[in-house]
């Protein structure tokens, strides 16, 4: 009977659990343990093959690659005022277009011949018919004076009687187009000859801008639309080599500049 009683208490003591080292186990691993009071312990208990407990962040996914969400938009879903807006031109518009230009350019045409005749008919009081002319060329209406017309041989000086001449053309320029106008100095190729003027760049320059200042004394002309330019020898009208082609070349051109019958 002892022997038997001695062998259920060695039993007993071998299957007791040491709660104190079950705790400690379990404190090294997830912190300390709530208490439980006396007795035995009471939870889950642990299995080996169970997954780790989830972390602080467990809950946020991780961000997904945006350039493997990118696609090309969808040409469909461009909004049909957008397509409209940019969609090539079609020959009724290209029609319509030149149409348009065309008609621009007839009315410029139209306006530049009107005011070749008011010119015309202007200047045609004052002046013989070798003595000026008044043409439409690409750059526009060009009132062509002679030299002798204006000035004196070597000279830039206006005349009284030149001076009128010139205020025939800003009147006329006044009442009708607002186009800007150059005042062209030209000279044959032959030296100047004076002190004055070292070459016919100086001259072709001076007549130019007493010109200008001429037709300035006009107050209805606006100074903004004019401008003056010496030419010298560059632009020829015909062969220096005779009298009468240096003749030609000597002139003082004004022009109204027609932009739209250039080419």
């Amino acid at each position: 009977m002892t022997l038997l009683l001695a062998f259920f208490v060695l039993l007993f003591s071998m299957s007791e659990i040491d709660v104190k080292k079950y705790e400690a186990f379990f404190e090294g691993l997830n912190g300390p343990i709530p208490e439980q009071g006396d007795g035995e312990f009471e939870g889950t208990p642990f299995d080996p093959d169970a997954p780790p407990p989830a972390g602080p962040d467990a809950d946020i996914e991780p961000e997904e690659d945006a350039s493997a969400e990118a696609t090309p938009e969808d040409p469909t879903d461009i909004p049909s005022d957008v397509t409209e807006s940019t969609a090539p031109p079609t020959d009724d518009t290209n029609a319509d277009i030149e149409e348009l230009e065309e008609d621009f350019l007839s009315v410029t045409v139209a306006e530049a011949e009107d005011l070749v005749a008011k010119l015309d008919e202007a200047l045609g009081v004052h002046l013989d018919e070798d003595d000026y002319a008044v043409e439409l060329d690409q750059r526009g209406v060009v009132v062509r004076l002679a030299d002798q017309t204006l000035f004196a041989s070597g000279r830039a000086e206006l005349s009284e009687e030149a001076q009128d001449i010139v205020r025939v053309v800003a009147d006329v320029l006044a009442d009708t187009v607002d186009n800007q106008v150059e005042v062209e100095g030209h000279t044959d190729n032959r030296p100047v000859g004076n002190t004055e003027f070292p070459s016919n760049w100086e001259l072709s320059t001076a007549r130019a801008t007493n010109v200008l200042r001429a037709m300035l004394t006009l107050e209805d002309l606006d100074p903004a639309r004019l401008a003056a330019v010496g030419r010298a020898d560059t632009v020829p009208r015909a062969d220096n080599d005779s009298p009468e082609g240096r003749a030609k070349n000597r002139r003082t051109e004004i022009v109204v500049l027609f932009p739209t019958l250039e080419g």
